[in-house]
């Protein structure tokens, strides 16, 4: 599996602004504390669950 993009709107750090991040083979993200960082890797997680989850 290869995700390329990631779009997020309005999920916790996120303003209502969408916010686009492509997405490399191989991606490092790095930042400030308390920028969203974590948040990123948790929406991935919760979409990944959610859709093996309802399968």
């Amino acid at each position: 599996m290869y995700i390329s993009e990631i779009l997020i709107k309005n999920y916790r750090n996120f303003s209502n602004e969408p916010f686009k991040m492509e997405l490399r083979k191989f991606t490092t993200i790095i930042g400030a504390n308390n920028v969203g960082k974590n948040e990123l890797t948790r929406i991935y997680w919760l979409n990944i669950k959610s859709r093996y989850h309802n399968v």
